[in-house]
């Protein structure tokens, strides 16, 4: 029952931003979503009455905000920022200490975008309007120093992703069976993401392990990566059917 009321209240939160968008004519941008919450905006989409766009920095960011525009054209940078935190120490950090570092400081999840992660430093996307906290008080993570300094979105560094064309046969395309061959999951277990909310088809959560999916479509599973299907081809002498995705 307590989902069902926060599901209640973020989509009237949701409706609340569209329409003092509409009525009042300037940019109105939410929190940051995960991706069940972004799921649940392309469920109402078609209510909306202003413009808008989801946006996390980059094109594969996980998480994104919701922004609804006026009639008047607006610069997709001036909505999120970066803090590069950059450190000297042997000992790697994690997108877990980052995080843990700014939660620490109070700051909720929601304010805080895509942490990327590299060899001695990290880009943290933010909003504008936490910048400046975090600019003066993000100075150590894990007990390693950092030196801090503030970025336009533009300045974004985004890792590149490791693409592996891969091959496999199905007995089925229904989600449940591709996601078992794909991150080889037991078929229980493929039910098991799927049930537990953690597949998405196109960037929708995904809510039935037998839906059925086709070439170009986009079947990420959280905390495993994400496969593209790009071709499906003839059916073996046993009925199953060869598929080729590109896996990231």
């Amino acid at each position: 029952m307590d989902a069902e009321k926060d599901t209640k209240i973020f989509i009237s939160h949701i409706f609340d931003k569209d329409n003092e968008c509409f009525n009042k004519n300037y940019p109105c941008a939410t929190e940051f979503l995960d991706m069940q919450k972004q799921s649940l905006v392309q469920g109402i989409k078609k209510d909306f009455r202003s413009d808008f766009f989801l946006w996390g920095g980059y094109d594969d960011a996980e998480r994104k905000i919701l922004v609804f525009v006026p009639k008047y054209d607006v610069e997709k940078s001036e909505f999120l920022r970066v803090i590069r935190a950059e450190h000297n120490s042997a000992k790697p950090l994690s997108h877990r200490d980052y995080l843990g570092t700014l939660m620490g400081l109070g700051i909720k999840r929601e304010f805080v975008g895509d942490i990327l992660v590299f060899d001695g430093s990290a880009d943290i996307i933010i909003k504008p309007e936490l910048e400046e906290f975090v600019y003066s008080h993000l100075s150590k993570a894990a007990g390693a120093q950092l030196t801090v300094t503030s970025r336009s979105i533009t300045e974004l560094r985004v890792p590149v992703s490791e693409v592996k064309e891969i091959t496999f046969s199905v007995s089925s395309m229904r989600v449940d069976s591709v996601l078992a061959e794909v991150f080889n999951l037991s078929r229980s277990k493929a039910n098991e993401a799927v049930n537990g909310q953690l597949v998405y088809v196109n960037d929708v959560l995904c809510l039935k392990p037998d839906k059925t999916v086709g070439t170009g479509d986009k079947i990420t599973l959280r905390h495993k990566g994400k496969v593209v299907i790009s071709d499906i081809g003839n059916k073996s002498r046993k009925g199953r059917t060869f598929v080729s995705a590109l896996r990231y």
